[in-house]
């Protein structure tokens, strides 16, 4: 034991023992390339990598009149060695190059290029991210960066990181299309992805800038740095020339007005389905138009009910003998889960909210409901989606007269909206009630034929002080 403990440590860690494999060069092949006025990039076995320079190398044009361009294609190989060498260890590797002096540094072990290890080793670590880092990890740091990770990610909404998924997986598929290196960053690929996306795929100009998120987001994740071919001015540009290509799209959602709630109300007291399911509905549609709420804070996409996050029956409390709270627990201003109060009132109206939702909820719980269930229920007795929801709006709507085309579950955040400015509430007021941090809300008012008429009347007919 004392000979081996000797001996490891003043190993030096090279060892005469060799895999039982014997690997071939063709069987680890390496390929780098560099542009000194754009970046550099490596692929090694399905995986790549690609930055622009550190700020060091910023400075060689300034201190030399003609760089070394040897530095400049040596720097992927050893970034490459950085994130892979590890497999590489005791086996034959095939580097690509089209320097021959990096070659013969590879082959001879030394350069002549005057202070280039240093230089190499001040700037190797230059483009560490959690998500691409060049040390091996023992398990406590690994279990560190997995946990940043998942923070990042959890940064964004599910359904937001799915569409950064599905982005840029077309743009894997247009490279593999193509015949074409992944992942070519460049002015001229990027703005040819947006035309085979446009043209070949049938992907509107505005999805197709969804996508060029998505695709810059996880180059953000990899390299630490965003793809600024992305925001170039051509590819701006061109987004905007085929937007206007496009015909002209279909009408917009339509608001769903206090009127046309009191139709849809009426056909749900008139026997729309059975009793439980007619009440619920009515419910959905009172609390959705008077808590201007959006589809998700009221029903889920996800059929998995968590009651950590989706609306419970323990959500609507009473609040003074009058009025009710809904506590919306998380929405899309509240990203972190503040929770927010939403006031149902007793009105003197058909469509007066308070009535039916506390009847509901009394009804539910001597049921033996528990608080944390879904707060809205199916006829199967599972949690009402987002689906189920919208499928029994649409039908009502029809049942009650109005066509469905053109109407979403959006359509009541939209009403409400429409509806407050109509009746002359302020603007301050509809920010409040709707949630809105900035002006967003001007546009879900729409103003109806005869709003415009009654406002030029007005504008016509006024007369500034001192005109008679």
């Amino acid at each position: 034991m004392h000979l081996w403990q000797q001996f490891l440590s003043s190993w030096n860690g090279i060892s005469f023992f060799y895999n039982d494999y014997i690997s071939q060069p063709e069987d680890i092949q390496l390929y780098t390339d560099a542009a000194p006025s754009i970046g550099f990039g490596g692929y090694y076995s399905g995986r790549w990598f690609a930055s622009e320079w550190p700020p060091e190398f910023s400075h060689l044009a300034q201190q030399s009149d003609s760089p070394s361009s040897t530095l400049f294609e040596i720097y992927p190989v050893i970034i490459a060695a950085i994130l892979w060498g590890h497999e590489w260890s005791k086996h034959i590797i095939l580097i690509h190059s089209d320097n021959s002096a990096v070659v013969d540094i590879i082959n001879k072990g030394r350069s002549q290029v005057q202070d280039l290890g240093s230089r190499l080793r001040h700037t190797s670590h230059a483009s560490s991210t959690v998500f691409c880092y060049h040390l091996q990890l023992n398990p406590r740091l690994e279990d560190l960066s997995h946990a940043s990770r998942e923070a990042i990610l959890n940064g964004l909404a599910p359904s937001t990181l799915s569409a950064y998924l599905t982005s840029w997986n077309c743009f894997k598929a247009y490279h593999s299309y193509y015949q074409i290196p992944f992942p070519l960053l460049d002015v001229w690929s990027i703005c040819n992805f947006v035309t085979h996306a446009h043209s070949n795929l049938k992907i509107r100009a505005s999805t197709v800038q969804t996508y060029l998120s998505g695709i810059n987001f996880i180059l953000k994740l990899a390299t630490g740095e965003q793809c600024h071919s992305i925001s170039h001015s051509h590819v701006t540009m061109l987004t905007k020339g085929l937007r206007k290509r496009e015909p002209a799209s279909s009408a917009r959602r339509l608001p769903l007005t206090s009127d046309l709630l009191s139709q849809c109300i009426c056909t749900l007291r008139s026997g729309y389905m059975s009793p439980s399911i007619d009440r619920t509905l009515e419910c959905m549609f009172l609390l959705a138009f008077f808590g201007f709420l959006r589809c998700s804070e009221l029903a889920p996409s996800t059929s998995a009910f968590n009651p950590a996050i989706h609306p419970s029956l323990s959500d609507i409390s009473a609040h003074t003998p009058d009025s009710l709270i809904y506590t919306l627990k998380k929405s899309k201003t509240d990203q972190f889960g503040k929770s927010c109060p939403i006031y149902i009132f007793r009105l003197n109206s058909f469509i007066s909210p308070f009535e039916p939702i506390s009847e509901y909820v009394l009804s539910r719980y001597a049921n033996k409901a528990s608080p944390q269930e879904p707060l809205f229920l199916t006829e199967n007795g599972k949690m009402a989606t987002r689906f189920w929801f919208n499928k029994h709006f649409l039908k009502v709507l029809g049942a009650s007269g109005i066509s469905p085309e053109h109407y979403s579950l959006h359509s009541f955040r939209i009403g409400a909206a429409t509806t407050a400015a109509s009746a002359g509430i302020s603007d301050e007021t509809i920010r409040v009630m709707g949630r809105w941090s900035s002006e967003a809300y001007r546009l879900y008012i729409h103003n109806n034929f005869n709003d415009l008429l009654q406002a030029q009347a007005l504008i016509s007919s006024f007369k500034p002080l001192g005109v008679f």
